[in-house]
C-alpha cells in the first residue's frame, strides 16, 4: 500500500492503533489486514452501500427494533442475535475496517449514501 495519499496514511494509522492496542487480541488479530487493502481505501464501501440500503429498507418496513438471527452456511460459525437492524449495519462497518479493506470514513459514508437512497425510494413508493 502506498503511504503517499491521505487515505492510505489514515489506514496505516488505524492499523498502528490496533497493533499497539492494550488488548492483545486486537494486537494479534487486526495489526495486519485480513484482505488486501484497496488501491484507494477511502473510496466509499460498496458492501456498506448495500448493507445501508437493505437495513434501512427493513427498518422502514418493520421499525428499527426487531429481533433477528443471522446464520452462516460455513461450518463452525456462531449465529449472531441482533435486536436492531442498525446493529447489524454497525457490525458491517466494523468488519470492513478490521479486515483492512477500507478506512472507517469510507465505510460510514458508504452506509449513509444508500441509507439515503432507501429513504428516497420509500418516499417515491408512498407518492405513487
Amino acid at each position: 500500500m502506498s503511504r503517499g495519499s491521505g487515505a492510505s496514511r489514515r489506514c496505516v494509522a488505524q492499523r498502528e492503533a490496533f497493533r499497539t492496542a492494550r488488548d492483545p487480541d486486537l494486537q494479534h488479530t487486526y495489526a495486519t489486514p485480513q484482505i488486501a487493502t484497496l488501491p484507494d481505501p477511502d473510496h466509499t464501501s460498496g458492501a456498506n452501500n448495500v448493507t445501508g440500503a437493505t437495513t434501512r429498507a427493513l427498518e422502514l418496513l418493520f421499525g428499527d427494533k426487531y429481533d433477528f438471527l443471522v446464520t452462516s452456511l460455513i461450518a463452525g460459525t456462531t449465529p449472531i442475535q441482533y435486536h436492531r437492524f442498525s446493529e447489524m449495519a454497525d457490525d458491517v462497518v466494523d468488519v470492513r475496517v478490521y479486515q483492512g479493506i477500507h478506512c472507517r470514513r469510507a465505510d460510514v459514508v458508504g452506509r449513509g449514501q444508500d441509507k439515503r437512497s432507501a429513504d428516497w425510494a420509500q418516499s417515491r413508493a408512498e407518492a405513487d
